[in-house]
């Protein structure tokens, strides 16, 4: 059998950061994934903003994850010769009144630097001017083209006989042996396991102790010829440029549909808010959902598992993946002394 340091199950964000970490560090990796075509981080619009909500505020530990966030995926942008990571301000729009005065008082205090006014959208002929008024610009913001992302690292590890596409039944394919932890359908000993399944460790039996409160997402892939628009928008729905003229658009919370895909009502609902956004025309080209893995008023999970030596899991990044991902890699190979 042959013998990693590391066994990884899932190349999503969580298992792709710590990919690249612990490659890093010079340890040996193997990664196994299942390679669904659809899942919450394939079709994840890979937004980092650093002011959200109605009460515009800072975003989680934003002055810890935004800069190690941007340090680590320019990194992965020199070793491979990609372009992964747009850094550069976002457009909000205030829609309410109580928004606007929670701007005005927080843009010299708590929020100087990060927010300003943003001028002329309120003539801008491709908004609606309800939309419009009082739009402010939010810096700084960044974009993480994400499938790209996942598929430079998954190259990575293919080149490196690091990878493999598999369904790994968890526990029975697994073998706590001595000698390390052994996957006889991989042909491989491993001295760790991280599990970094998303929504899938749900049926796991090592973790079902997990307390979840997923939800599922849709978002929408529209064409809006005359948008022109590189910022990424939000105003009660994001717009987020893909390419050309097509535009990601997102997204919905469902907490109680969390095994249905994409429904009628979930593009009905994205559709309305776009049309009370926009002037310009658009045509929906396609249409997503998945499950994001959100845990039960707990922040991202990482570390062992309690009772199986030498097996840990790294799961619960919820919607700020992309941000979250590359700090809390670091963090869960300390949790675990990964020297």
């Amino acid at each position: 059998m042959g013998r990693r340091d590391v066994l990884i199950v899932g190349l999503g964000l969580a298992g792709a950061a710590l990919a690249w970490t612990l490659r890093r560090r010079g340890a040996s990796v193997f990664v196994v994934d299942r390679e669904e075509q659809v899942t919450s981080s394939r079709i994840a619009a890979g937004l980092m903003t650093c002011v959200t909500g109605q009460r515009l505020v800072k975003s989680w530990r934003w002055d810890e994850l935004w800069p190690f966030a941007v340090e680590f995926y320019r990194g992965i942008e020199a070793e491979t010769g990609t372009s992964l990571l747009d850094v550069g301000p976002m457009v909000r729009f205030l829609n309410t009144d109580a928004e606007r005065e929670i701007f005005e008082k927080k843009r010299k205090g708590e929020l100087a630097g990060l927010v300003c006014a943003a001028p002329n959208l309120e003539a801008d002929g491709r908004f609606q001017p309800s939309a419009a008024e009082g739009a402010i610009e939010i810096l700084p913001g960044g974009r993480l083209r994400v499938a790209d992302y996942l598929n430079v690292t998954r190259e990575m590890l293919q080149r490196t006989d690091s990878y493999r596409c598999a369904d790994l039944r968890l526990p029975g394919d697994v073998e706590l042996a001595a000698d390390g932890i052994r996957i006889p359908s991989l042909d491989l000993v491993v001295n760790r396991v991280v599990l970094c399944l998303g929504f899938a460790a749900r049926g796991c039996p090592w973790l079902d102790w997990l307390r979840w409160n997923p939800a599922r997402g849709e978002i929408l892939t529209v064409d809006i010829p005359d948008l022109g628009e590189d910022r990424v928008v939000h105003a009660g729905v994001w717009i987020a440029r893909q390419q050309g003229t097509r535009y990601r658009v997102g997204a919905t919370y469902d907490w109680k549909s969390i095994d249905s895909g994409p429904t009628e009502a979930g593009r009905a609902d994205l559709v309305g808010r776009l049309e009370r956004v926009l002037r310009v025309p658009f045509e929906v080209v396609g249409h997503d959902s998945a499950v994001r893995p959100i845990l039960h008023d707990l922040p991202p999970l990482i570390g062992p598992v309690p009772g199986v030596p030498n097996l840990a899991v790294f799961n619960g990044l919820g919607s700020k993946g992309t941000l979250q991902a590359p700090f809390f890699a670091e963090e869960l190979l300390r949790s675990i002394g990964f020297g």
